[in-house]
């Protein structure tokens, strides 16, 4: 989806077959056990809506030529079932209207 620049879709990439279509969300990281990443509330809703048929591929790319991949089938449900954690991040905006 994002090949010539960013769609501003809550997911990177389509796979479809036949009838079936399941959605991608890419992450990627280079530091080394780095176990969190950022998920707008846009893409936590659509994680809601879309059930299994949205998978997070968190990617680590610890060399050049080497890359390791966990996907999360369904995140939402897996942060049902406290399997992932939300954390809350204060936008600046918030830390102006509390000074």
């Amino acid at each position: 989806m994002n090949e010539d620049n960013e769609s501003g879709l809550p997911y990177d990439i389509t796979i479809t077959k036949g009838h079936v279509t399941e959605h991608v969300e890419m992450r990627a990281t280079v530091i080394p056990n780095k176990n969190w990443f950022y998920i707008s509330r846009r893409e936590l809703q659509f994680a809601a809506q879309k059930g299994d048929s949205l998978t997070i591929a968190y990617v680590l790319l610890s060399k050049p030529d080497k890359a390791s991949i966990v996907l999360l089938k369904n995140p939402y449900k897996l942060q049902q079932q406290r399997d992932l954690n939300l954390a809350l991040v204060m936008s600046t905006r918030c830390e102006e209207l509390a000074a």
